[in-house]
This record gives C-alpha cells, structure tokens and sequence, in this order.
C-alpha cells in the first residue's frame, strides 16, 4: 500500500477572529502539525455546517488511519465488497 504524504494528524478546528489573511469569522481554518493549514473552509455555506464540514475534515488522517486498521483484518470471505471499498477509499484519500 503507498504511503500516505498529507500532512500528519492530529489536525485542530479553529474559527478565524477576522484577523487571519483576508478570511472572516465565518471561516474555518484546519490546523495540522507544525502549524501547517492543509484546509480552509469558507463562510460561505451556513455557519453550523461549515463548522461541521471544518470538524470532518479535521478528522480525516484519523479516519484514514482507522481505515487503513480495519482494511488490515477484513477477510474477503465475509465481506467481498468491504475490501474493495476500503482500498478505493484509502486511495482517494492518499492519492494513489
């Protein structure tokens, strides 16, 4: 399986005070390590939802990583299409 190159997790949720580059305080800024933003999510759709789309996006290299676990053990006699999911999924999410 090819590895990974996004930015390590954990990565925060934070909403911008207005104050960072030319974003308003209905954005919501991804927070990875090292201080690095690997996403931004815009005001522009209702402030609950794009808090909502800001917290899944956080969640995303652990859920990768979960993934990637449960791929692990999946046994293709119980689940024919689970494996198949599961490695189509985990090659969106690191582009291979």
């Amino acid at each position: 399986m090819a590895e990974s190159k996004h930015t390590p997790g954990p990565w925060l949720v934070v909403k911008c005070d207005g104050g960072f580059r030319a974003f308003d305080t209905d954005d919501w800024t991804i927070i990875g390590q090292n201080k690095i933003v690997p996403a931004l999510v815009w005001g522009g759709v209702a402030f609950e939802e794009g808090k909502a789309n800001a917290r899944l996006i956080a969640a995303a290299p652990e859920m990768l990583e979960a993934l990637q676990a449960a791929r692990s053990i999946l046994d293709e006699q119980i689940s024919p299409n689970a494996c198949a999911m599961a490695d189509a999924a985990i090659a969106k999410a690191i582009g291979g």
